[in-house]
Order: structure tokens, then sequence, then C-alpha cells
């Protein structure tokens, strides 16, 4: 094996192509060229946020012991060797759920009240991707098995999400219309209007004392 040649690198697409699609492969740092490793200068961050419905016994996935020394469930236990990296947080819990059984997934990442005259309002994830959507291809992703999404922006409009397969893989791999670099330029201009709003914001800051 040529570690200098880094003729062993893998392929996202080719291992896709053997092991299907429906399956979600990780970075790893072995795909990374010597030369692209050189000039990574930070390991970009990533959230995700997984739901699941109704249909399994919400206890098995908490943690069972608090504070420092906390014991994963047994569901969670494949997590015990991350445990480094893990930071538990609790009382997050949503009173305003319960009773609501076909809507939890609707106030899930948003905290909103449930009710005839209320309407939900923006979701974490959505607050998230306004900080980082300079700095990705995708503000966010959001897919699904069934009907539904876990996302909602500020005007409490509930965002699509995409549940094929293929539309999934196209989104993540093929090349973006214009081309890559064309994909680099709005990215770059993304950033360049967030940098002029935000010293502008700092002027006024100083302004105002």
């Amino acid at each position: 094996m040529n570690f200098l040649s880094q003729s062993w690198l893998i392929d996202r697409r080719h291992a896709l192509r053997a092991m299907g699609t429906c399956i979600s492969l990780p970075f790893l740092e072995c795909m990374v060229p010597l030369g692209a490793e050189e000039r990574q200068t930070e390991t970009p961050r990533r959230s995700a946020f997984i739901y699941l419905a109704n249909g399994v016994h919400s206890l098995n996935y908490q943690i069972t012991t608090p504070g420092k020394d906390y014991e994963f469930s047994r569901s969670l236990k494949p997590l015990e060797k991350h445990r480094p990296f893990i930071t538990p947080v609790s009382g997050l819990h949503h009173p305003g759920s319960l009773g609501h059984h076909h809507n939890c997934i609707d106030i899930w990442l948003t905290g909103a009240k449930i009710g005839p005259s209320e309407r939900n309002t923006i979701s974490v994830d959505q607050r998230m991707a306004e900080v980082t959507a300079q700095h990705t291809r995708y503000p966010s992703m959001e897919i699904a098995l069934t009907q539904g999404s876990l996302a909602w922006t500020a005007d409490g409009v509930q965002l699509p999400a995409m549940r094929r397969c293929s539309e999934i893989f196209a989104s993540l791999f093929e090349e973006p219309k214009g081309g890559i670099e064309a994909q680099r330029r709005v990215l770059r201009r993304k950033a360049s209007v967030l940098d002029d709003n935000l010293a502008e914001v700092r002027r006024l800051e100083q302004q105002m004392g």
C-alpha cells in the first residue's frame, strides 16, 4: 500500500454504488488528500437533529444517571466510546407537548405553545443555519421518512423535507448548476454580505455606546 501516493483513498461515490444510497457515510480522515489536509485549518462544524416518532420507548434513549459520571442507557451504550465528545443537556422537556400526540414533531425544535390562536416560530436548526449558511452548499437539509418536517422559519412556515433516496443523493453528490466554481462564488458573496452587515452593526454599537 503506497501511503505517499495515496492510491488507496476511498471514493465516496464509488462506495455508494456498491452499498446503495440509503446510508450515511461518515467523513473519514483517510479520505483527505495530503495537500488538502495541510490546507485545512479547522474541522467544519456539523449539527444534526434526529426525531424518533411514536413507537419507541423514550426512556431507552435517555441518560440514566446525571452528572459528570453519567451513564448511558442500553440503547445509547454504543456511544460510550465517544464519551469525551458528548455533553448531555437536560431540562429541555416541553410540557406543552403533553396531550398533543400528533403535533409533537411540529414543536420539537421550536418550543412553541400549541393552541388554536398560536403559531409556530423558528426552529433551532434554522437559527443555527442563519450563522453557518455562508460556509455550506445548503443552509440546511431536511430529510424525512414520512410527512412533516422538523424545520420551521421565523414566519412559522414549515420547510418541506426530502424523502426519495435519489433526490437526497443528487443534492449531496451531484455537481450544482453552473458548476462547483459558481457555487463557491455564491458562498463567497454570502460571506461578504454578512461581513459587511456585521461591520455596520459594530459601528452602530460604538455610536450608541
